[in-house]
Parts: structure tokens; sequence; C-alpha cells
């Protein structure tokens, strides 16, 4: 009968101790979305830089170009093809 009983117990505490195990981790998750919801209301994506993203057409004249005129041009003068001074670029 002993040996029943201490079975019993045994399965007793892994139950419990399941039961702590998880819900650790759903307090462990709850806290960071929590924390991350409360981060993303700090941020406010977008309004800070608003007035930077929106001003460029308000610079200066806006002129409507098509893809044709554009492939049309010609390189700037004293330009040669792989200069190396525009050939670095950290891309990392």
């Amino acid at each position: 009968m002993s040996s029943y009983s201490s079975g019993w117990a045994e399965r007793c505490v892994k139950r419990q101790y399941n039961n702590i195990r998880r819900i650790l981790i759903l307090g462990v998750i709850a806290i960071f979305f929590g924390v991350s919801a409360l981060i993303a209301r700090e941020i406010k994506p977008g309004v800070e830089r608003w007035a930077i993203k929106t001003s460029a057409t308000r610079a200066g004249s806006v002129k409507t170009v098509s893809l044709n005129d554009i492939l049309q041009l010609t390189n700037p003068p004293g330009s040669r093809k792989n200069n190396p001074t525009y050939q670095k670029h950290d891309l990392i």
C-alpha cells in the first residue's frame, strides 16, 4: 500500500509543478505583451517625423515626368562607368 500512495503523491507533485510552470509562463507572456503595448503607445510611430515626411512636396514645385523622359537622360559630365567613389556601400 505504501508504493501505491507514494506513486499517487508523486503524480500530485508533478501536476502541481506543471500547473505552477504554466502559470509562470502565462504570466511572463502577459507581462511581455503589456510592456510592449505601453512602449508602442509612447512611441507614436509616424507622428514625430510627419512634418518631415510631408514637407518635401511643399518645398518646391512639382513636375510630372514620364519614365521615357527619365530613361533618356544622359550621364552627368565627368562621370565614368563603375566610378569607385560610388561603389563603396556599407550593407551592414
